[in-house]
């Protein structure tokens, strides 16, 4: 972690120029959207629990949850959401104009252009149209023929009926407009479509795990590992979005040195409150909780364990340890908002006896060998360690990439799992390449995935003092939590792609103003319930609205915006860019604003027209929820 003494700098320009002109403005009541509110940040409860000492009754749980709960939660806050599917408008587009192409290639005798995708972007000048197609660039070589004449033949033979309005071929792209009159009665169909909107059947049928922060279960969650949590679990969520059975997964590292030091290192602490005088190794773990750990212990069993020699206590301690660390786990990551579905341990995998099995298959392709008494991986060609990765030490003691292999081919053979998608530091990327390599040669590479995550600086940790929530050596994931709240702590920590270093702003996070980014989206949400519930107390409501009114541009930009959202799901189902989501969220809440600026919504003197604004506004507030549903952050009535 870096402490910044610099003042902070924006995210993006986005950001930046709708925070300032809006933060200037006051809310559609004339209350200031800046003004401090009672309670916690965005309205949420304080936690009653400390930051890593239970206070309740000793109680170990047992490695795997029961599922029950988890389900009846995921009906309730997600099923919903699953109902419908919805076409993106871009898809209809790439369809119109994949369709002019076949028909170009049969009139004109283009060879064999069938398997060319068409790719469909936005143009970065508005002024030329809503979507553009480089498909006569790609085919220019192909078809031996100048990029503007395949153009101009495709744009004659793409067919204009809604949702496109014309066809232009502008150098050497095609590119599409699309129609006006079409585009406000879309308002309706999103507003009917409701938790359905966006959603879509694409992964259908597939099973998926999503395995993230799985930190080594030897303490309390600290915000090294914090990242991966909410970066797992909006995945997650959009791929379930996607139509796609997702098995939410922590891995427990409950095998190996790092077990083995963290039972004894809860044995010495054991001893110590026995009143034996007896030094922390270098090589322990001495920080407090284990303390904590050795005392509930103690409080459960008295001096049972005391006649037992160190490294016998040791064995007995390390599960129990690893059981108070997953309970600390599980609590702490819903304080995020996460449930798991599944806790899995490496341990009982390796008592099932697939680390074995898997190293037999290894061997039998040729990709192990043994020397020095170990048994090594046949090393990549793409690096440079020709002697190999070590799968099983000379002692006979398994390695960690051994375990590791073994658990994947576990997952997707066994467990039958379409994909695995694991959510990792940066600093595994060499274990990452040789992941890959075994992968490769067990014909499993093509359903193994990996997201890796820059880390985090936090900047003015001091907030987290000045609070008193700073309590340790180490900065605590409830800590954070603690003091800004679920929905910033998610927001914030999925600001930035994940390959890019993020800059968490504590002081940034805790205010409660519009320069809060999560606060501005929530707020946009708010704005638009307090909208319909003026409307109503007026007597106006959008039942029978006409929405062929909405023909300002300001109404049809919104609209435009407001239709991303479905290619915005898609794209982070192809490309597990989450991020996209929060840019979304930040840009529909400052378009939002400023219609709301320009245009009068709730007018009595104009009820048609109110009626037509209102039911945009509701159509509006349907992409913010569902966007925000994804995030896993509240979408408010009131703030």
């Amino acid at each position: 972690m870096l402490h910044a003494g610099g003042a902070r700098r924006c995210e993006c320009l986005l950001r930046a120029r709708v925070e300032r002109r809006e933060c200037r403005r006051r809310g559609p009541l004339g209350r200031d959207p800046r003004a401090a509110r009672t309670r916690r940040l965005h309205g949420q409860p304080g936690h009653a629990r400390d930051r890593v000492r239970p206070r309740r009754p000793p109680h170990l749980a047992a490695l795997r949850d029961p599922r029950t709960e988890w389900r009846r939660w995921r009906a309730h806050a997600r099923c919903p959401r699953l109902a419908g599917v919805t076409v993106p408008v871009r898809d209809q587009v790439a369809a119109a104009i994949k369709d002019g192409l076949a028909r170009a290639s049969t009139e004109l005798g283009w060879p064999d252009v069938d398997g060319v995708p068409v790719d469909i972007e936005r143009p970065g000048n508005p002024e030329h149209g809503d979507y553009a197609s480089n498909i006569a660039l790609k085919l220019a070589r192909h078809a031996r023929k100048p990029p503007r004449e395949i153009a101009r033949a495709i744009r004659d033979r793409v067919r204009v009926a809604p949702p496109i309005a014309s066809v232009e071929e502008l150098s050497g792209f095609v590119n599409v407009r699309l129609d006006e009159k079409w585009l406000a009665a879309q308002v309706d169909e999103i507003a009917r479509a409701g938790t359905a909107f966006g959603r879509t059947n694409a992964l259908a049928g597939k099973r998926m795990q999503v395995e993230f922060v799985s930190a080594n279960p030897t303490g309390p969650l600290t915000v090294a590992n914090a990242r991966g949590g909410p970066l797992g679990d909006v995945l997650s969520s959009v791929l379930e979005f996607a139509g796609a059975t997702v098995e939410r997964e922590y891995y427990v590292e409950d095998t190996g040195t790092q077990f083995d030091t963290f039972g004894r290192s809860i044995a010495i602490r054991y001893r110590q409150l026995q009143g034996e005088e007896i030094e922390i190794p270098a090589d322990a773990y001495p920080a407090e909780y284990v303390k904590d750990i050795a005392a509930e212990i103690q409080a459960r069993d008295g001096d049972k364990w005391t006649k037992l020699p160190l490294e016998e206590q040791a064995k007995r301690f390390a599960p129990l340890g690893v059981e108070w660390v997953l309970r600390d786990a599980r609590r702490v990551t819903a304080m995020l908002g996460i449930r798991y579905d599944t806790w899995f341990s490496q341990a009982e995998m390796m008592r099932s006896g697939y680390f074995e099995k898997t190293l037999a298959e290894l061997r039998a392709l040729g990709k192990v060998y043994d020397k020095d008494g170990a048994v090594w991986f046949e090393a990549s060609e793409a690096v440079d360690d020709k002697e190999g990765w070590v799968l099983v030490r000379s002692n006979g003691e398994p390695g960690y990439l051994g375990k590791d292999i073994a658990y994947h081919v576990q997952s997707l053979r066994e467990r039958r799992f379409d994909k695995k998608i694991d959510i990792w530091g940066s600093n595994t990327h060499y274990h990452l390449i040789q992941m890959r390599s075994a992968m490769q040669a067990l014909g499993l590479l093509e359903k193994f995935e990996v997201v890796l995550y820059q880390y985090v600086r936090f900047l003015h940790e001091g907030v987290l003092k000045r609070m008193g929530r700073r309590t340790g050596q180490f900065l605590l994931l409830e800590e954070v939590i603690e003091a800004v709240g679920k929905d910033a702590t998610r927001y914030f920590f999925l600001q930035s792609s994940a390959d890019r270093q993020l800059d968490f702003d504590l002081e940034l996070a805790v205010q409660q103003s519009n320069e809060n980014p999560v606060y501005y989206v929530q707020y946009a949400h708010a704005r638009i319930a307090s909208i319909l519930r003026t409307a109503a107390e007026r007597g106006i409501n959008a039942d029978g609205a006409d929405t062929a009114l909405l023909t300002a541009k300001g109404e049809l930009d919104l609209i435009r915006l407001v239709l991303r959202f479905p290619e915005l799901v898609d794209d982070i189902r192809q490309h597990y860019g989450v991020h996209q989501l929060t840019t979304y969220a930040l840009e529909l809440a400052g378009a939002f604003h400023g219609f709301y600026r320009d245009h009068r919504v709730v007018d009595e003197a104009d009820v048609p027209r109110s009626k037509a604004r209102l039911r945009l506004v509701q159509a509006v507030q349907v992409a913010l929820r569902q966007t925000l549903g994804l995030l896993g952050v509240s979408a408010p009535d009131r703030m």
